[in-house]
């Protein structure tokens, strides 16, 4: 059974070693910075930002952000020898049942269009394919959309 604890400041090497790619910047500066939005944010859009954890050792990081009134976007990473063996779904379905208790009615997310991993995993938790797309890089896109 895994938990969803507040990140700390002492996550920063973990999140930097493991999960940089995570990040629209891959730097230090950059994820140290979301790292301290995650635990104390600001504003006044929902945001939540947890530490997966199993048997008190962390194997990923989700967040779910409010993009609009209500709506919010979703990413979810696990190091690579705990996929596949459901904690993903777990981690998601427990983030889920916090948010909705936020105020969040919709999330939203993407994958790469040929990332079949993720797009049967949104799948999995009951996600729609609402569009496919490409975004401004020029990468063909699937969104997906979860009205709670």
């Amino acid at each position: 059974m895994i938990l969803l604890r507040k990140f700390e400041k002492d996550d920063l090497d973990f999140i930097v070693k493991n999960f940089s790619y995570y990040f629209k910047e891959e730097t230090r500066e950059f994820i140290a910075s979301t790292l301290d939005e995650w635990i104390n944010p600001s504003g006044d859009k929902i945001r939540f930002a947890r530490c997966i954890m199993l048997d008190n050792n962390p194997i990923g990081i989700i967040s779910i952000s409010e993009k609009e009134k209500g709506v919010a976007g979703f990413g979810i990473a696990i190091l690579e020898q705990y996929r596949n063996k459901g904690y993903g779904s777990e981690a998601f379905n427990l983030a889920k049942e916090e948010v909705k208790k936020l105020g969040i009615t919709m999330i939203k997310s993407s994958c790469a269009y040929d990332n079949e991993a993720s797009a049967k995993l949104h799948e999995k938790l009951g996600f729609y394919l609402a569009k496919i797309e490409t975004n401004q890089a020029g990468n063909k896109m699937k969104r997906f959309e979860l009205r709670l």
